[in-house]
């Protein structure tokens, strides 16, 4: 991910801290498949979070396989905006509005590597 100003892309494990100590945790990040925005020197900050994914030339299959997935969970999750909007006695299109053509979709892939008893667990939520 420090090779993509979007925040998207692989982070291997311990590349972050939490309070002081590596994080464990490894990531993969991607958002909506959309070309980066030209911004501004005033432009709202959020704005840099639209760009393209960086996609591991060694898994070519990795990016049609997540790309169809987002599309579906985006739309499990308008279909959800959509009941939520009924059971609220509100138009089924009242939500619409929040993510007109473009839903700000966002996927993170999060694995743990095993630890041995005496390691910390900096970096493992757990409830």
């Amino acid at each position: 991910m420090i090779h993509s100003p979007h925040f998207r892309g692989y982070n291997r494990a311990a590349s972050e801290l939490t309070r002081g100590q590596p994080d464990w945790r490894e990531q993969f990040d991607i958002g909506a498949e959309r070309p980066a925005l030209t911004l501004s020197d005033d432009a709202p900050r959020w704005q840099r979070l639209q760009g393209p994914n960086l996609w591991p030339a060694a898994l070519p299959s990795l990016k049609p396989v997540l790309l169809h997935w987002q599309q579906q969970m985006t739309q499990v999750g308008i279909r959800l905006l959509r009941a939520f909007a009924e059971a609220l006695q509100l138009p089924e299109n009242a939500f619409d509005q929040l993510y007109g053509d473009k839903p700000n979709e966002h996927i993170k892939l999060i694995r743990y590597p095993g630890q041995q008893e005496t390691q910390s667990s900096q970096g493992v939520r757990r409830p």
